[in-house]
């Protein structure tokens, strides 16, 4: 009977690491989509709305349990606060309208500035966010760029196109990646209370190579980078990151390679755009996708072939790839070390979760959000866990972590040992036989937690870990 009891607390004590974690989706649609993640079982949890008529872009401010998103309405954008509640479900705030097609924010000065890149409106905007209640978003200023001659691209470059707002790691400087213009602009946090910015003189790329996103890399004891993902020239250019004067922020190139460069898939056509770039929590790894037959459906240029995510269906699926990188700290180069299969067509946006175990893919075209386990110490990615359909075209996935975090079968295995040794003690006490408690080690066997191969919202393990094929250029 007490050894029963002792099971039972085991289970309960699993019970708490499998937890429900939550998920914001942008689709294109007025809506807040929040999925829910149990283990291997991916579902819609709800869906809020109020983020006017095209949400595309989340900024986080969990500190102040709040959370920005970005109304990409081609006419006129809207930039939309919610109240992030203990449970996860999300209460509109306030609102303000603002340029055309927000696409990527940041926020600064501590949460109490909004930075935000528009990309079909060619602009730049800051705002004034009320951190005591979120309840006001006060305009501060508003930049339109303009371009004396079209880019070399005249299909993307005929306009400026900002499509990021990146804060470097000391807060004192927000970069933003324009695509159109083929530049990097700069801006200095002034700190002085407006929450203005002063915008310093632009950093040119190679023509052609239209800018998109970037992150910053800094670690305690190796110099700082910035890697930039270039979306037409399909490339990451990695930057040693410099202070001159404190009063401005230098790039100098330190690396440059084509995404599919060494190793691989070979793209046998130009329509392969880079899509995202992400580093990992622990800042040693860089994941990077790429997107194929966005601007010419009909000659896509297909990575992988997968096994199709219905049981019943045996045809194989077509995947765009997640490329990995490892960062070399010193020399600020890259190693790719995989490329893995995203789970779909376009995967515009990856998130990790707070631990790195677990990477999240919005597939824009297949409407789908595939979880992706990862293992931190190698940085490898390794199986698909789950999936779920979301309607319109999912765009941005952002975690919102529990407080008990998703931890691995091996954690649980030697918890569930402790737990349970800890818990039979007063079974051997009763029975003269402590002495025997190792036995408990003995007689317990352990299998690695398998997802359920026929689950609509989880792959077969063995069909994904040995079925994935790469196709031939």
């Amino acid at each position: 009977m007490l050894l029963l009891q002792a099971l039972e607390i085991t289970t309960l004590f699993l019970c708490e690491f499998s937890v429900a974690t939550l998920l914001y989706v942008t689709n294109y649609s007025e809506n807040i989509v929040t999925l829910e993640l149990t283990n291997t079982k991916l579902k819609v949890k709800a869906t809020t709305p109020g983020c006017g008529d095209e949400s595309q872009y989340l900024t986080p401010d969990f500190a102040n349990n709040r959370l920005f998103c970005l109304d990409e309405n081609p006419r006129k954008g809207t930039i939309v606060s919610f109240e992030v509640k203990d449970n996860g479900t999300l209460s509109r705030q306030a609102s303000v309208e603002t340029i055309a097609g927000p696409v990527a924010s940041t926020l600064y000065e501590d949460g109490k500035g909004l930075a935000v890149a528009h990309f079909i409106g060619a602009g730049f905007t800051t705002f004034d966010v009320d951190t005591s209640g979120g309840t006001s978003i006060t305009p501060i200023d508003t930049e339109v760029y303009t371009m004396a001659v079209e880019g070399p691209n005249d299909l993307r470059q005929e306009h400026p196109h900002p499509h990021d707002a990146i804060l470097d790691p000391d807060g004192q400087f927000v970069l933003v990646p324009d695509l159109g213009t083929d530049l990097i602009q700069r801006y200095l946090v002034t700190n002085d209370g407006s929450r203005g910015l002063l915008r310093l003189a632009p950093i040119v790329v190679p023509a052609g190579s239209g800018p998109r996103h970037g992150v910053f890399v800094k670690t305690d004891d190796a110099p700082t980078y910035f890697y930039l993902l270039s979306e037409m020239g399909n490339s990451i250019t990695g930057y040693l990151v410099s202070y001159p004067g404190y009063s401005s922020i230098e790039l100098t190139q330190v690396y440059y390679t084509t995404i599919h460069e060494t190793g691989g898939w070979m793209p046998n056509g130009k329509d392969v755009l880079g899509g995202e770039i992400g580093l990992s929590p622990d800042g040693n790894f860089l994941l990077v996708t790429t997107r194929t037959g966005i601007i010419f459906p009909d000659k896509m240029n297909i990575s992988f072939t997968i096994p199709n995510l219905n049981p019943q269906n045996k045809t194989l699926m077509d995947s765009d790839p997640i490329v990995n990188f490892r960062i070399d700290h010193e020399t600020g180069n890259l190693t790719k070390i995989q490329e893995f299969p995203a789970g779909g067509m376009v995967p515009r946006h990856f998130s990790y979760n707070n631990d790195g175990t677990m990477v999240a893919v919005v597939l824009s075209r297949d409407q789908r959000v595939m979880i992706i386990d990862r293992d931190v110490n190698t940085g490898m990615l390794t199986r698909f866990r789950a999936w779920v359909h979301v309607d319109k075209e999912p765009s941005f996935v952002l975690w919102k972590q529990s407080k008990l975090h998703h931890v691995s079968n091996e954690r649980i295995f030697l918890i569930s040992l402790i737990v349970l040794a800890l818990a039979s003690i007063p079974v051997y006490f009763y029975r003269g036989k402590l002495a025997r408690l190792p036995d408990l080690f003995k007689q317990t066997s352990y299998k690695p937690l398998r997802q359920d191969q026929r689950d609509e919202n989880g792959p077969d393990e063995s069909e994904i870990s040995e079925g994935v094929e790469t196709a031939q250029p």
